[in-house]
């Protein structure tokens, strides 16, 4: 059904309509539309309402309506979309979600569009209680009263109740408790599925974690998000002990990188095997607190030219890395997808604690190198291990071959090892030839026994190396070694 603008359409209609597919529309306006009642399902990307600049009344007479916003091969349907004009449930309406055993085929009840300038976060809409009720009453009432008392919603498993786009939220205000508290009981949608639907989806959006996360707890708030190309702030703390999980993960599907920014300004505590404390492919990443991952975990872990601003601690266990820089894009047997070009470099100001054998502190893999690139551990880094077969810096070679500085100039302090089989080594590159990696040490290098400072294929060093009993300072395949620094040898 549809009515165009200046168009009115009145009187005791009972609308019923079954619509499917993209562009698909059960009730239309732009002008103004009366119904008694309207029963309408939607399916496959279809929309139950729309309201363009016009009304939409239902249950003008007394009318009950029952309607299903449903799922679709490739795209759920939207139960009500206000982009401008309003709808008014003047009667009872009877509202099914349906869920989708993925994001993108999940039904959606409300679609909620913020304002601001893409990437600029501080511009995006605040989405709280206050805001919520103002949206509520323009777009399902008289701009003063909210007519979603009549509105009975049933989200099924699985499904949304909100997708939004350009605003900046709470975590403590995703709840539907907190959420609707704005409103007066009798203006508050009727929703009964708690626990088993998705609050929301946040997409070019911002979220402010105020409040603590346990990932182990399916129920858990942040476990009812969805969160697409967005920013997440941690000011409180992340927990989990369970395999696989990830604090904070996003991956940018647009420009500038500030649209996905992951900062965390709280503490990031994950136990299990195969984690990672933050997760981001072409974004920006803040840690100025704790991070600490178990086994075979990564603290920081960055794709495609992501930025990493490190200024606070990271702990690993073993098998396991504290920062991972990567232009290299791998499946999960290993082979590579994607050779991304290299614009950015890495740094680390923070520290960086390895509790394990097997470990690696910063790993920097360049994909094509386009321009200039650093590798550095700054003058405020720090990389500590009493563990064995670990590595302070690991060096990359780029798979275009291109030179590349890697630096460091805070300290790097390794343990003992077994055996200089496989020792611990401060600074070491794959390289294979003179002219790609050079090594280059202006700080502290100290190792232990049966260790390497540093091993590659040319290196200098100007600063401090210490090593223990039958470990090499600098081990140089082919290259020249440059030394203006200090070396103190064990026995």
């Amino acid at each position: 059904l549809v009515v165009t603008s200046g168009s009115n359409l009145t009187g005791g209609l009972d609308v019923t309509a079954d619509v499917a597919g993209d562009n698909s529309v059960g009730v239309y306006s732009a002008g103004s539309l009366a119904m008694n009642s309207a029963n309408i399902s939607a399916y496959d990307s279809g929309v139950n309402f729309f309201t363009d600049g016009g009304t939409i009344s239902v249950g003008n007479n007394g009318g009950t309506s029952t309607v299903v916003a449903g799922t679709g091969a490739n795209k759920g349907s939207l139960l009500f979309y206000t982009p401008s004009g309003n709808i008014l449930l003047n009667g009872p309406v009877n509202a099914t979600v349906e869920g989708g055993t993925k994001a993108a085929t999940r039904a959606t009840a409300f679609y909620y569009t913020g304002g601001g300038t893409l990437g600029s976060l501080g511009t995006y809409t605040q989405l709280n209680p206050t805001n919520v009720a103002t949206w509520a009453r323009n777009s399902f009432g008289n701009g003063s009263t909210s007519t979603l008392g009549n509105l009975n919603l049933t989200m099924n498993q699985d499904s949304r109740l909100f997708l939004t786009e350009k605003v900046n939220m709470d975590l403590s205000n995703t709840s539907v408790s907190n959420l609707f508290s704005g409103l007066s009981a009798s203006e508050r949608p009727n929703i009964t599925g708690a626990g088993s639907y998705r609050t929301f989806m946040l997409y070019h959006s911002h979220l402010n974690v105020d409040q603590a996360v346990d990932l182990d707890n399916a129920n858990n708030e942040y476990n009812l998000m969805e969160i697409s190309s967005s920013s997440i702030t941690n000011n409180n703390t992340i927990t989990g002990t369970k395999t696989g999980q990830i604090a904070m993960a996003q991956e940018n599907d647009t420009t500038p990188k500030s649209v996905v920014t992951l900062a965390n300004n709280g503490t990031i505590n994950l136990s299990g095997l195969n984690s990672a404390g933050i997760y981001t492919k072409n974004g920006i990443i803040n840690n100025t607190n704790a991070i600490t991952v178990g086994n075979s975990s990564s603290g920081i872990y960055a794709l495609n030219n992501t930025e990493i601003s490190n200024t606070g601690s990271i702990t690993t266990g073993g098998s396991s890395t504290g920062i991972y820089y990567s232009d290299v894009e791998k499946d999960n047997a290993g082979n590579i997808t994607t050779v991304n070009n290299t614009t950015t470099g890495l740094a680390n100001a923070g520290s960086i604690t390895l509790n394990g054998d097997d470990s690696v502190g910063l790993t920097y893999e360049p994909g094509n190198i386009t321009g200039s690139v650093t590798f550095e551990n700054s003058s405020t880094g720090s990389i500590t291990s009493t563990g064995d077969k670990n590595v302070g810096m690991f060096a990359k070679l780029a798979q275009n071959g291109v030179s590349y500085n890697t630096v460091n100039n805070g300290n790097i302090t390794l343990g003992n090892s077994a055996s200089m089989s496989n020792p611990n080594v401060a600074m070491y590159t794959n390289a294979t030839s003179t002219g790609t990696n050079p090594l280059q040490n202006a700080g502290d290098i100290t190792v232990g026994n049966n260790s390497v400072g540093m091993y590659g294929f040319e290196e200098n060093s100007s600063g401090n190396i210490t090593v223990g009993n039958g470990s090499i300072g600098l081990y140089s395949k082919n290259g020249n070694v440059d030394v203006s620094g200090s070396i103190t040898t064990g026995s």
